[in-house]
């Protein structure tokens, strides 16, 4: 009952002595101990950045101790994180409106700063890659290192690839495959027609909140521009997903698809950009014809109608 009154510092340094007997005598008991003291502590240690992610080593041995353990999950995860610069995806972390301010986030991105630098651990992705049901701290650790380490691609490629893939949340499938491609250092040609299909559902729904259809839009453009072998069956299941939805349900994200598409150009970005900018358009006279109109989204609508470029449209 006492550790969750200890430092991280201290509880650190108990459980390093742990995993060190652990290491040598492998006892159930000792097992135990660092399960309860991680159990006790998990609250305090992630919320101190600097003493966590310095400790990832140590956290690291211990997933061989703690193989299904959630608190430990959410310190490696936290400890991946404090090493990667503020925004590194291109989005601010998540927080109720009525905290955002400048302040708020400054002191957290110059820790992050200061510690991008930390020597990365041997993590290995292997149990978190062959859970049943992946957890948001586990899926977090497979973004973080995604960014990371270049062989955590290999590994998460090949899940990708897997059965096992299919059982994942859409939530969880559309983070992982962002970084995946965010995170690449150069193009490659490696298609995944039923995950396209599902990020592209939902970037035309539009319904999760705002970061998720966000980060889908950037992935569908990102996963069509680095795979040339599946042109054609992409924007196959494009014009059956996002241009078939009715005027009034259009999705900003929908829109923004199509143009950052037809920034790369081709005749087939071209076709689907025309078919999302009649959709728009329709959208467009319905909204504005209807004086009782109340969509969230309108200027946002708007303004990606907008920024089409006509000549880009006619090139083709």
């Amino acid at each position: 009952m006492w550790f969750r009154y200890l430092d991280a510092p201290e509880v650190l340094g108990i459980l390093n002595y742990l995993a060190d007997k652990a290491d040598h005598s492998g006892a159930l008991v000792t097992k135990g101990v660092i399960g309860d003291i991680v159990a006790a502590t998990a609250n305090t240690l992630s919320r101190d950045m600097d003493a966590t992610t310095q400790a990832l080593p140590v956290l690291c041995r211990l997933q061989v101790v703690l193989p299904r353990s959630s608190d430990l999950e959410r310190l490696i995860s936290a400890a991946t994180l404090g090493s990667l610069p503020l925004a590194h995806d291109g989005y601010l972390p998540p927080q109720p409106f009525t905290e955002w301010s400048i302040a708020s986030i400054v002191p957290g991105g110059a820790k992050r700063w200061a510690l991008r630098l930390q020597q990365p651990s041997p993590l290995s992705l292997a149990p978190v890659l062959g859970e049943a049901s992946m957890s948001d701290a586990s899926v977090d650790i497979i973004v973080h290192l995604l960014y990371q380490q270049r062989i955590a691609r290999s590994a998460v490629a090949e899940w990708l690839a897997s059965p096992a893939s299919t059982s994942c949340s859409t939530t969880h499938l559309v983070q992982i495959l962002f970084a995946f491609h965010d995170a690449a250092a150069s193009e490659q040609d490696f298609p995944l027609h039923d995950h396209f299909s599902r990020v592209a559902r939902v970037v035309a729904e539009g319904r999760h909140p705002h970061q998720l259809p966000a980060m889908a839009a950037d992935c569908v453009v990102k996963m069509v521009a680095s795979t040339p072998s599946s042109h054609t069956k992409y924007f196959k299941i494009l014009s059956k997903e996002l241009p078939s939805v009715a005027p009034e349900k259009l999705s900003a994200y929908s829109l923004s698809v199509a143009q950052g598409l037809l920034d790369h150009g081709g005749p087939e970005a071209v076709a689907f950009a025309q078919q999302m900018l009649d959709l728009g358009l329709k959208w467009a006279v319905r909204w504005i014809t209807d004086s009782r109109s109340t969509i969230a989204n309108a200027s946002t609508i708007l303004s990606s109608l907008g920024s089409y470029q006509p000549r880009s449209l006619a090139v083709y």
